[in-house]
């Protein structure tokens, strides 16, 4: 079991739930499950779990809470929609006392949590994250809320709740919780207490009849005649009669209308006046715009001309001043070595330079073409030998040159015309009666003998007397 605690990561976090068993310590790994934990924090500076209960509870398996309408239904997060699951390879459900949040399917968390009851919880691995655990003695407090019986649903018959949360490790400095608002109170309708006047009677009857009147106005605009149809003060007699009516002729009110289309007009006409003062600024705009524009194309071509010009006057003057002559490197006195590497190398870069390079598919063809002529200048030289049957002659009394060490001779020249393509090499003939083996007792004396001493062997430690 030991083994389980020394593979789990370090925790970052710590709270403490202060539930009716008795307080819960639980320790986050905020690194290796950074959303839930934020979450969970979040939620609980928010005073969110206070108040909540355990809804939920499967013997030897889980206890569930965190749902503020305890139903398994609810629950939100602090972003606003579900978060993602969090998995880790150093965190598995493998004991009691762990924290992983609760979800109906893949990548669907809230706020809801669980604790696992048992030790037999592997099946949840991969499919909650698991990012925290109980720690200490309170992992008893936790067991005493799974003593009591649940009913079919899973909900337990003694309830247990959340009273308040502390968080006393929190990693996250940014978080910051939400300010819940206020719900604004209603105000109830105040309402005239006419009973507690002297003359509250005669005072609500007025406020009755009030209230009929505006009633009747609000439906149908009526005159004075209308509403106070049996006040004797209001005369009966009719303001203008019908004769009146007959003989009346609308001269003053065509006069009257008249002015007020004239007055109607003249606004309009202002209106339309101040309208085209705005449309002659907004032209005045679009023109000044037009000029900017020209101006600027015309700046732009001016500086294009004069770097133009500035180039032809260097030019100029440089074509005045003449190219400077280079100064001739003195020539350093070469060595005859060096003067025949240096002619070497241009003999040989001279041969290259007709050399096609081997991705070019001419190459084979060069190469072919060199053949035939090596094979045409042999038969050449065959020839000639077999006309002038030339000898070589060997004079004996002839010293021959010292040849240096290797058999190789440094400032031998090259051989002049073909006669080295005539030349076979022959052999030695061996005597099979003589044996190849060397003599060991030679070796001193011979040269092709190598020295083969391995200071590590053990024969040779005993003789120097290191064993």
């Amino acid at each position: 079991m030991s083994s389980q605690y020394i593979n789990e990561p370090v925790t970052t976090g710590k709270v403490v739930l202060h539930t009716t068993a008795g307080d819960i310590e639980i320790e986050l790994w905020t690194k290796e499950c950074p959303l839930a934990c934020r979450n969970f924090i979040q939620l609980c500076l928010e005073k969110y779990y206070d108040g909540t209960i355990f809804h939920r509870l499967v013997k030897d398996y889980i206890i569930q809470g965190g749902d503020p309408t305890g139903t398994g239904q609810g629950g939100e997060s602090i972003y606003g929609k579900p978060f993602k699951d969090e998995f880790h390879q150093r965190l598995r459900f493998n004991r009691r006392g762990l924290v992983g949040m609760a979800n109906a399917g893949k990548d669907d968390n809230g706020s809801q949590f669980f604790f696992t009851v048992g030790n037999d919880v592997r099946e949840l691995d991969k499919k909650h994250t698991l990012f925290g655990k109980i720690v200490g003695n309170t992992v008893f407090n936790m067991l005493k809320m799974t003593e009591c019986d649940v009913d079919e649903n899973e909900k337990p018959r003694t309830i247990h709740k959340i009273r308040s949360v502390d968080v006393l490790t929190n990693p996250f400095s940014d978080i910051k919780p939400k300010k819940k608002e206020k719900k604004r109170e209603k105000k109830p309708v105040e309402t005239k207490k006419l009973n507690l006047l002297s003359f509250g009677d005669e005072a609500e009857e007025d406020e009755m009849e009030l209230d009929q009147v505006n009633m009747v106005l609000n439906k149908k605009g009526k005159s004075a005649h209308d509403v106070l149809s049996d006040d004797a003060k209001l005369s009966k007699q009719v303001a203008v009669t019908a004769d009146e009516m007959a003989d009346y002729e609308p001269e003053e009110d065509a006069e009257r209308d008249a002015s007020t289309v004239s007055s109607i007009r003249a606004k309009f006409a202002a209106k339309r006046k101040i309208d085209e003062v705005d449309d002659d600024g907004k032209d005045e705009d679009f023109e000044k715009m037009i000029d900017d524009e020209r101006r600027k194309q015309e700046r732009e071509r001016m500086e294009a001309m004069q770097a133009e010009l500035k180039a032809m006057q260097k030019e100029h003057i440089k074509a005045l001043r003449g190219s400077k002559p280079k100064p001739e490197k003195e020539e350093e006195e070469q060595s005859e070595a060096m003067k025949f590497y240096h002619g070497l190398k241009l003999k040989f870069k001279s041969k290259s330079k007709d050399i096609v390079k081997t991705k070019d598919p001419s190459r084979e063809n060069q190469t072919m073409s060199m053949l035939e002529r090596f094979q045409k200048r042999l038969a050449a030289s065959s020839q000639s030998a077999i006309l002038h049957d030339k000898k070589i002659e060997i004079k004996e009394d002839e010293e021959k040159p010292e040849e240096k060490k290797f058999g190789i001779d440094l400032d031998a020249e090259d051989v002049a015309g073909d006669d080295w393509m005539l030349h076979k090499f022959e052999a030695e003939d061996e005597d099979p009666n003589v044996s190849k083996a060397k003599d060991a007792n030679l070796r001193e004396e011979s040269e092709d003998w190598y020295d083969i001493h391995d200071p590590r062997n053990k024969m040779n430690q005993r003789r120097r007397g290191e064993l």
